[in-house]
């Protein structure tokens, strides 16, 4: 039999929150300071994460030790891995479509099965293997469709241009 459980619905939901984020974020990219901007959204980050931790765990006492941990752990991954990931991700946003840039976030669930399996031991599949084919097929064809829909674009105002 197989069991659900709500917790499976985070990721989901997870990943509607970051698409409406990804969304809202684009039409501030055209800013001057866009990197102030991704840097200032890390550094808050950081900071809640860290408060809300403090919240979550109130018996447990901070010592040195702890609050060592936590600025190397937490704040180093905020400003190491998440920093340099929103800086290339909202650097290729703000030259590229969303939609376009949206579909290479695909590849993530990808790359976390690699990473898993890499650092992590864990096994991968052959359900693993033919859902990375799929996302793999999937993104180049809405790519080339992207691609192919721009150049139709362009090529219909070239011949409206020579009309007039």
């Amino acid at each position: 039999m197989i069991s659900f459980d709500w917790i499976n619905l985070l990721p989901l939901l997870s990943s509607f929150i970051f698409a409406l984020a990804f969304i809202w974020s684009k039409k501030y990219l055209a800013m001057k300071q866009w990197d102030l901007l991704v840097t200032a959204r890390v550094f808050i980050t950081a900071l809640f994460l860290g408060l809300l931790l403090l919240l979550i765990f109130p018996n447990q006492h901070l010592t040195f030790a702890k609050l060592h941990f936590f600025a190397r752990e937490i704040l180093g991954y905020s400003l190491i891995s998440v920093l340099l990931t929103y800086f290339l991700f909202y650097y290729s946003l703000k030259r590229l479509p969303a939609s376009q840039a949206s579909t290479l976030l695909l590849f993530t669930p990808l790359a976390g099965l690699f990473y898993s399996s890499f650092f992590l031991k864990e096994k991968i599949f052959s359900y693993h293997l033919i859902g990375g084919f799929l996302i793999i097929v999937g993104t180049i064809i809405v790519n080339l469709h992207l691609r192919h829909k721009k150049e139709l674009i362009k090529y219909k105002l070239l011949q409206k241009s020579h009309h007039s």
